[in-house]
């Protein structure tokens, strides 16, 4: 209940910011603003950087938890995980996706859709592409391609 509380009052600031601006005809500009408790403690963050615009939410431990912004490439993305992050919702010109993480920031899972090609790829511990399940554009159905260790193509079916 208490995320959903940080939610709703940096909505609430981000909707009666400009509101109050525009009615007193006045411009408020920082790089960031910083939502705290009583105590000081951090619950949310909104900022700017290089890459755009940044919302982090923050737990009752100071770690972040929901971060929506830009990811390294400057392409939007959500963020979800207790201090490092679990899954990743981003978007790009060319690929729409979903990426799952283990606790060791090791990228193991990736369901994405570029163009017409849904794909769905399963990584090792060293993030290499172990299998790959694709409905190829172009091609008459779905393709399974399976990878050794070093990135090799072991076999495939299409």
């Amino acid at each position: 209940m208490k995320k959903i509380t940080w939610l709703i009052i940096v909505m609430a600031i981000l909707i009666v910011i400009p509101a109050w601006t525009q009615e007193n005809r006045q411009v408020i500009r920082a790089q960031e603003f910083i939502i705290e408790d009583e105590n000081g403690k951090r619950g949310a963050k909104v900022g700017m950087d290089s890459k755009g615009g940044q919302l982090f939410l923050y737990d009752e431990n100071g770690e972040i938890f929901i971060m929506i912004g830009a990811d390294n490439g400057g392409d939007p993305c959500i963020s979800f995980g207790k201090g490092i992050p679990r899954i990743l919702l981003y978007s790009s010109d060319e690929k729409l996706g979903l990426r799952f993480f283990d606790e060791k920031i090791g990228l193991r899972m990736e369901l994405s859709l570029m163009k017409e090609s849904p794909t769905l790829i399963f990584y090792d511990e060293k993030e290499q592409v172990r299998i790959l399940l694709a409905l190829m554009e172009g091609t008459p159905g779905p393709a399974l391609i399976l990878f050794d260790e070093n990135g090799n193509r072991i076999a495939g079916v299409h």
